[in-house]
């Protein structure tokens, strides 16, 4: 569980044909760092792909779109470089601050294994009451 809050935090896309992207629930903004768009969305542009926001035919920025859907966006989005072949979108990972990740899936592997190692001594005592004489004193 923790594992996938992990993965959640720091992956992200490079932006393709937009086929795969939600505008507001994925990581696309930027290709060095986790970054979307913060809402809310309208009722007409919640289900926004990127895809939306490109000329179908050049794939390059529709300005126009942007300006009207993530006007706050605009620099932001003009910086990501599309190509005309469109590929397809890559999912790439974005670790925002990657000490801290570390130590989060550490502390959670130490903390597992000393929730796991406190039950089976508690197990174990049980046991060795049960049959060593001097202990059910």
């Amino acid at each position: 569980m923790a594992g996938l809050k992990v993965l959640q935090k720091g992956v992200g896309f490079v932006v393709g044909n937009g086929h795969d992207i939600s505008v507001w629930s994925d990581h696309w903004l930027s290709t060095s760092k986790p970054f979307a768009p913060i809402g809310p969305p309208t009722f007409s542009n919640q289900h926004l792909m990127v895809k939306d926001l490109m000329d179908p035919v050049t794939n390059d920025w529709d300005l126009q779109k942007i300006r009207q859907h993530l006007l706050h966006y605009e620099e932001s989005i003009r910086l990501l470089i599309t190509s005309a072949s469109g590929p397809n979108d890559r999912v790439v990972w974005l670790p925002e601050e990657p000490k801290g990740l570390v130590t989060e899936v550490i502390s959670k592997s130490i903390a597992d294994a000393r929730e796991w190692e406190t039950a089976n001594l508690h197990k174990e005592l049980k046991q060795t009451k049960k049959t060593d004489p001097l202990l059910r004193l």
